[in-house]
This record gives structure tokens, C-alpha cells and sequence, in this order.
């Protein structure tokens, strides 16, 4: 075979690879999403988002939730941003991931993000951080480390109403310390 054709060969079946990860990838997704769903994270975070926002003693940006997908997992995400401080434009994510294995894992926490845009331009940052936060911040999608996990649990089916009713004191105890 050529050096050409052997090129070529190889194009093909790394194309074919791709696309048979990301099959993968979206059966995966649909199948944590369904997982997610059971669980009602996403009105829980709902009803969160709405808690925070009617606080008075901490003056908070929060928007979401919106469910993401990574190499990780799936992730269904509040985001948070302390008013008052432009310099300090950390943002805090907080939500549920599940995390595929031989058993999905189910964690519930925070993860703190650092500002990752070149410039800061207030009138496009206001706007387009109330849609998705990953323009001005770098996200892997992991689930949080051991000192900000607030629940972690493996999923089991028979345990969903138990689960939820777990995820749901989880998120509801957070008070912006964890």
C-alpha cells in the first residue's frame, strides 16, 4: 500500500472511531440525563435558584439551571456570582453530577471557577452570563472535590424516591459556606 492510500486508511478509521465515541457519548448523556430526571434535579435547582434569588442578606447573581455534558459525566447547574466586587469575578457553580463507572455516581456540591476571558467587558458579561457561563469561564465538568461535595452517593433505582428526597436536603442546607 502507498504512503498516500496508507494516509488515507488511516483518515477513514479515525473518522469512523470519532464517530462511534460520540455515539457513545450521546447514549451515555441520554442515559444519565434520564437518570438526572428521575432524581427531579432539575425543578429542585429550579426551586433553589428561586430561594436565592429572594435572599436579602447576601446580594447574589444566580442563573440556570442548564444541563451540560462532559467527558465526566452529566451536570444539571446553578451559577452564582457575589455582587459588589467586579475585580473578583469568581463564579460558583452548584448542582448534581452524575458521573458514569461500573455504578453511576451521584455527587451534589459546589465548585469554585476562576474568570477566564482575556478582557472584562461589563455590558457583554451582564448579558451573556444570564444564558451559559462558559464564555468567560473554563469548566471540565468534573464533580467537586472531597471539601466542597455536599452528598455523594451511588445511584440506585430502587432508592430513586430516598435519593431525592437526599439531593433535596443537600441543596436546600447550602447556605454559601460549603
Amino acid at each position: 500500500m502507498s504512503d498516500e492510500a496508507e494516509k488515507r486508511y488511516q483518515e477513514i478509521m479515525r473518522r469512523i472511531e470519532a464517530q462511534r465515541q460520540a455515539r457513545q457519548h450521546e447514549t451515555q448523556a441520554a442515559s444519565l440525563g434520564q437518570i438526572l430526571n428521575s432524581l427531579n434535579v432539575q425543578q429542585q435547582l429550579d426551586d433553589l435558584r428561586d430561594r436565592l434569588r429572594r435572599l436579602k442578606q447576601r446580594p447574589l447573581h444566580v442563573h440556570g439551571p442548564k444541563a451540560k455534558t462532559g467527558r465526566h459525566g452529566l451536570r444539571v447547574v446553578v451559577w452564582l456570582l457575589t455582587t459588589g466586587v467586579p475585580q473578583d469575578l469568581t463564579l460558583t457553580l452548584l448542582g448534581v453530577w452524575a458521573t458514569p463507572g461500573s455504578q453511576v455516581t451521584i455527587t451534589v456540591g459546589t465548585r469554585q471557577l476562576p474568570y477566564n476571558a482575556p478582557i472584562f467587558t461589563a455590558e457583554a458579561y451582564w448579558q451573556l452570563i444570564r444564558r451559559d457561563y462558559s464564555v468567560y469561564y473554563a469548566d471540565d465538568g468534573s464533580p467537586p472535590t472531597d471539601d466542597r461535595v455536599l452528598l455523594r452517593t451511588v445511584y440506585d433505582p430502587a432508592q430513586r424516591l430516598t435519593l431525592r428526597a437526599q439531593i433535596a436536603d443537600a441543596l436546600s442546607g447550602w447556605r454559601g459556606d460549603a
